[in-house]
């Protein structure tokens, strides 16, 4: 079976029952769509805007690997709570102390609570002018002049990727992603995809992961009987994980995540059920789980 699946593809060896899934929801930022030229960019910029306003005459900058280390500690999921931890510790001077602060603040649980018990001398930082500015760099000005950091996006798959999901055996797919509304939909326009593609979409306004009420809405659009996420962090994993423990009776869940191979080997050791190298990877992994 493994001499038939893509380069890269990692199977836990855990995992070795039949799994017939009939619904594939999807994350879409690192798995549709290419962002580290615009969310990971608009990050890195929001940082050092917010620093400068702060006062920081050498504001630090985050390298994509800092913003990494901080996703897979869990519970930055969303942006500008990332852009909050960074500019935090770039104001404190922290910025170099990033992977210990990571370590202990994955050990407390993740996120900006488990930060600020980690290190309660950091500046409060104001979410609100955080939100401001990283939607100013992402969104630009509506002017050929500045477009705004979202014309660098790129898709990872095409307009036939839902065909491709569907051959495989999906019957229902569905969205789960931390972008607004207004977000999604432009991605959702980028990759082509036909209205009525997705049975069940849950933005990040309405619940955000790694709550498993996340997945709940979606069992309750699609019925489903076995269950696959595929996501590319730490939160897309821990929500599956959490449905899987705290919903023994909803239907079977299996969670993939999605990345180059140093990252996936950090995932593999929390009891992912596979990585991949790309999104494009997954109809192959539903078909070897079928036989």
């Amino acid at each position: 079976m493994s001499d038939a699946l893509p380069e890269g593809t990692w199977l836990n060896p855990d995992v070795a029952e039949r799994f017939d899934v009939d619904t594939v929801v999807l994350d879409v930022d690192g798995v549709l769509v290419d962002v580290r030229a615009s969310f990971r960019e608009a990050v890195r910029e929001t940082v050092v805007v917010v620093q400068g306003e702060m006062g920081v005459a050498a504001p630090w900058r985050p390298s994509h690997a800092d913003i990494n280390a901080l996703k897979r500690a869990g519970g930055f999921n969303d942006d500008i709570d990332i852009s909050i931890a960074l500019a935090a510790l770039g104001a404190a001077g922290r910025g170099g102390d990033l992977a210990r602060v990571a370590e202990q603040v994955e050990a407390r649980g993740g996120g900006l609570p488990a930060l600020r018990a980690v290190a309660p001398e950091l500046p409060r930082i104001r979410g609100a002018r955080v939100l401001e500015v990283f939607d100013r760099l992402y969104w630009g000005d509506g002017v050929a002049a500045n477009p705004g950091l979202i014309a660098r996006e790129a898709m990872l798959v095409g307009p036939d990727y839902p065909d491709l999901l569907r051959a495989a055996g999906a019957r229902h797919l569905a969205c789960i992603s931390g972008r607004t509304p207004r977000e999604l939909h432009a991605a959702l326009d980028k990759l082509g995809w036909a209205a009525g593609t997705l049975s069940a979409v849950v933005t990040g306004d309405m619940v955000r992961k790694p709550d498993p009420a996340c997945l709940d809405l979606v069992v309750q659009a699609c019925t489903p009987g076995a269950m696959l996420y595929v996501g590319d962090v730490r939160d897309d994993w821990e929500m599956v994980r959490r449905h899987r423990a705290e919903r023994p009776e909803a239907a079977a869940i299996r969670g993939i995540l999605v990345g180059d191979d140093v990252d996936m080997l950090n995932y593999r050791p929390l009891g992912v059920d596979a990585t991949v190298r790309s999104a494009l990877d997954v109809p192959a992994v539903l078909r070897a789980w079928r036989t």
